[in-house]
């Protein structure tokens, strides 16, 4: 509750006192600055702050309060979104496209309007560019409170809506569905791609070299695992608290589980979309997965898949009567 007062406190003042309310306001009429007063708004309280400069030599004020800086980290206005953010750009601000408040004196639209470019970025001065930057940060943000559109979208999760939906279910089928296809995502990221194969099994590379004659997989069976969400129930006796992961885990070995946060079904996805993860990528919430499969790595198996064309598969059986197979897949 204190952070929350906090936040409330500084939406509303941003630490400024009357004196230095009354010189912003005195300055944006003498300057014509008005998109600097914009930043006061409400939805702009995730924006960065202004360094002082020859265009703004106001500062907005840096916040030490712990939830302004979280808040900051997800600022919308940095989600590119080429189609809205086009006809932001161009277009005038219609009022049936945004919600009406009948109790306001003025028409944020009307002052965003009055100040709209329609020349290109390129085309500007050094100046008007970080002008214009600070602009389009403010009406995105802006229709991302108020206009009559999906907000999801500006969200930089595209499957944060499967995600969310996923928390609240009890629907087995849902879960055993999302099962099968974060088992496909893991083989994806370990190379393998044949659908056929990954049907009711996870499958990790046999061997970490590069082989540029064949490749090699160790496959465990889909029904070996259980797909739940985390339960956190012990922390409502204190606050409103809701579950944010699933819990993917081997149903006998269940020390070899892994933990899906919203950044790594994220990622997921994209891989099994196709997506082919850099350096960068494979830090962070990845390193989850990488331990998950070194876990997985030390269960014993007998039988190993492997494939030269990624069209013929064979599997080489070590069988109870100790003897080993060779058969086509």
């Amino acid at each position: 509750m204190r952070d929350l007062r906090s936040m409330i406190a500084f939406m509303l003042t941003r630490d400024y006192s009357c004196e230095q309310v009354k010189k912003l306001i005195e300055y944006v009429a003498t300057e014509g600055l008005e998109e600097y007063y914009w930043q006061y708004y409400y939805f702009n309280i995730t924006a960065s702050n202004i360094t002082p400069n020859a265009y703004f030599p106001f500062p907005t004020l840096e916040s030490n309060d712990r939830l302004i800086r979280l808040l900051r980290e997800t600022d919308i206005a940095r989600v590119a979104l080429p189609s809205f953010d086009r006809d932001i750009y161009f277009r005038n601000k219609r009022p049936e496209d945004y919600l009406i408040f009948t109790d306001r004196n003025q028409s944020l639209l009307d002052s965003f309007n009055q100040y709209a470019s329609q020349m290109p970025g390129w085309e500007h001065e050094k100046k008007m560019k970080q002008i214009i930057e600070i602009r389009h940060h403010c009406y995105i943000r802006h229709q991302y409170f108020e206009s009559q559109f999906d907000y999801q979208r500006r969200l930089p999760y595209r499957h944060i809506t499967n995600f969310a939906d996923l928390m609240k279910t009890n629907d087995y089928s849902k879960l055993n569905e999302t099962k099968e296809a974060l088992a496909e995502a893991i083989s994806n990221s370990e190379g393998c791609f044949n659908k056929e194969i990954q049907k009711h099994h996870l499958l990790l590379a046999g061997s970490h070299t590069k082989d540029p004659n064949s490749k090699s997989y160790k496959r465990f069976p889909l029904s070996d695992f259980e797909l739940f969400v985390n339960n956190t129930s012990h922390l409502t006796q204190y606050i409103e608290y809701e579950s944010d992961s699933l819990i993917f885990r081997h149903k006998t070995d269940q020390h070899i589980q892994l933990t899906v946060s919203l950044d790594l079904y994220e990622m997921l996805k994209f891989i099994q979309e196709g997506f082919n993860p850099s350096v960068n990528d494979l830090r962070g919430r990845f390193i989850e997965l990488q331990i998950f499969k070194n876990l997985m790595e030390s269960k014993t198996y007998n039988e190993i898949i492997v494939t030269k064309n990624e069209r013929q598969y064979y599997v080489i059986r070590f069988t109870d009567d100790k003897v080993i197979q060779i058969q086509p897949l």
